[in-house]
């Protein structure tokens, strides 16, 4: 175990770099690889060769590898002290000039063997230095072997002094730089091709959740020290289903491509912006300080919601953002983008709201997590119940019916309000299971009273809620037909309600569960009419048994104080 950790530590403290913009992790970690190999080259060259130029008297060419010694540990001093490699670059580039002086001076050594070694590093020149410099290097290397093996004087131990050997060799030097540069060209765009498939998001060109987290874990390591502070900002698109809808699939691409365009012009603190998933991007950016931090985020917000051109038609795109800082907020920075993410989907967020994480919403995402889990682990016969509030008519006052109200009581935190679990139950959508364990209770429970008293059961009707998610279920028709329909005569004492936005959604699925429930008897009734569209011109539009009128509705019905946002104030103004 102790020998893996080291192994390990080992590992990153030779190849972990800081992340750089337009980089990939995979050509990131080849060049730190590459850059221990023409590091090891330039000393291997310098203790192989040394005394041997020595001896032959070859001064200019033993200064020259003792300064490849030297180059190459200021390269990798450079590279550990600040992990870039962009340093290392420029050391290493001088060193790479000067081997190329020195095959001109001496014509490949001794004996004229070194032009080989040169050749034979080429490769690993490319995927250190990158194709442009490395093959400017190339060709400008041949070009003056050419000149200089056809003028030079060489020394008398070199194979050069003879014509034809100086011929044949410029030819094959010549065919094996062509052959390597188009093997390094054709490896550089498979490369690039495959790390963009693996760490860009095609559409926005930004990058994906697999290179922001590998950014994330060489930059936490990298300052393992602790002392660097960061933020995290999440950013999440209100309206992305939407705008998909009303532009299609081609306009909502066009407006991501946008998004992607704006983030990656956006601010000079940025280390690193991408897209983390189908509506929610990630900035890293090297920034802690509070006001600092939220005048970032604004300028961000009032950026990205400018208005967006597609087709000819502007449209406005609705944007939340949340903030997460290190060390502030997380003991590990790996959940750093957990928990500004964790803040978009809490309370329903606002367009242009910003929320900053914080101890006390750290507690209630653990209270939720564990909550959501104690949920999905629930024995649902032992820790629900169902209760009935009576519906009472008001010409006689006598009870009309009921409506089934779940309850849960969990073994860990007590009795949880339903204000905190349905809706928890609907995001993840295990509502639909909770609603199928509802509905088979109050038909047994209705059952259990007809059978007690068959004349009261016969005038009673019981309401069971149904979600959004229970109405695009393709099962709830099949579950019905099975559970709910073979009892004789229930279709009349069972009613289902629904939120009146649900009417007016144009999915399709709903529209055909809601038919086979009116055609198979079920009663259909809107709740909570006054909190969503409150008009009353659409009703005759669609086929439902009652409203149940939310109290926001009327409470002002009356109020002298508020005449002017009731009823019947609106109705005179016109």
């Amino acid at each position: 175990m102790k020998a893996s950790l080291f192994g390990k530590n080992l590992t990153r403290f030779l190849l972990y770099s800081r992340s750089m913009t337009g980089k990939v992790p995979l050509l990131e970690q080849l060049s730190a690889v590459s850059m221990y190999t023409l590091g090891l080259s330039f000393l291997f060259a310098t203790f192989s060769s040394l005394r041997f130029v020595l001896m032959h008297g070859l001064h200019i060419s033993a200064v020259l590898l003792v300064l490849y010694s030297v180059i190459a540990v200021m390269g990798f001093v450079l590279f550990w002290n600040t992990r870039t490699l962009t340093s290392t670059r420029i050391v290493y580039g001088l060193g790479a000039i000067l081997v190329v002086a020195q095959q001109f001076i001496d014509m490949g050594g001794v004996y004229g063997l070194g032009i080989y070694f040169f050749l034979f590093a080429f490769p690993v020149v490319y995927l250190f230095f990158g194709l442009r410099f490395s093959s400017a290097l190339l060709l400008t290397y041949c070009a003056g072997l050419a000149v200089r093996m056809k003028t030079g004087v060489f020394s008398a131990l070199s194979i050069y002094n003879d014509p034809a050997v100086v011929d044949r060799t410029l030819v094959i030097i010549f065919f094996a730089a062509m052959l390597e540069l188009v093997i390094c060209i054709c490896n550089d765009r498979l490369i690039e091709y495959l790390s963009r498939q693996a760490f860009y998001d095609y559409i926005s060109g930004l990058p994906n959740k697999l290179k922001i987290k590998n950014t994330l874990k060489r930059d936490l390591w990298c300052y393992r020290d602790g002392k660097h502070e960061f933020s995290a900002i999440a950013i999440k698109i209100l309206n992305l289903s939407r705008v998909n809808t009303l532009l299609g699939t081609e306009g909502c691409d066009s407006i991501l491509k946008e998004i992607g365009r704006r983030l990656s012009a956006y601010g000079l603190e940025t280390r690193i912006a991408g897209r983390w998933s189908s509506s929610i991007f990630i900035i890293l950016a090297d920034l802690h300080e509070f006001l600092e931090t939220e005048q970032f985020a604004v300028s961000l917000l009032e950026s990205l919601s400018a208005p967006y051109m597609v087709e000819g038609r502007t449209v406005s795109i609705g944007f939340t953002l949340s903030v997460s800082r290190y060390p502030e907020d997380t003991h590990s920075g790996a959940s750093i983008i957990d928990n500004a993410i964790s803040l978009l989907d809490m309370n329903a967020p606002q367009s242009g709201e910003i929320r900053f994480f914080n101890e006390e919403n750290l507690q209630l995402q653990q209270y939720r997590y564990s909550l959501l889990e104690n949920l999905n682990n629930a024995d649902f016969d032992r820790a629900f119940r169902l209760v009935y509030q009576p519906k009472v008519r008001i010409a006689d006052r006598k009870c009309a019916g009921a409506e089934a109200l779940l309850r849960w009581h969990d073994d860990q935190f007590g009795e949880v309000s339903p204000g905190v679990f349905i809706p928890m139950a609907e995001q993840t959508g295990f509502i639909r299971k909770i609603t199928r364990w509802v509905i088979r209770r109050c038909v047994s429970d209705i059952v259990a009273l007809r059978e007690a008293d068959p004349d009261a059961a016969s005038d009673l009707v019981f309401s069971v809620n149904l979600s959004v998610s229970d109405l695009r279920d393709k099962g709830l028709i099949e579950f019905l037909g099975k559970e709910v329909l073979s009892v004789p005569g229930i279709a009349a004492l069972l009613e289902f309600e629904i939120t009146e936005g649900i009417m007016l959604d144009e999915d399709a699925r709903i529209k055909k569960n809601l038919e086979h429930l009116l055609y198979a008897g079920f009663r259909i009734v809107i709740d909570d009419f006054g909190t969503g569209y409150s008009s009353l011109s659409y009703l005759h539009k669609i086929r439902v048994h009652g409203l149940k009128i939310d109290q926001s509705f009327i409470a002002n019905l009356f109020s002298s104080e508020s005449a002017d946002e009731t009823p019947s104030s609106t109705r005179s103004s016109r």
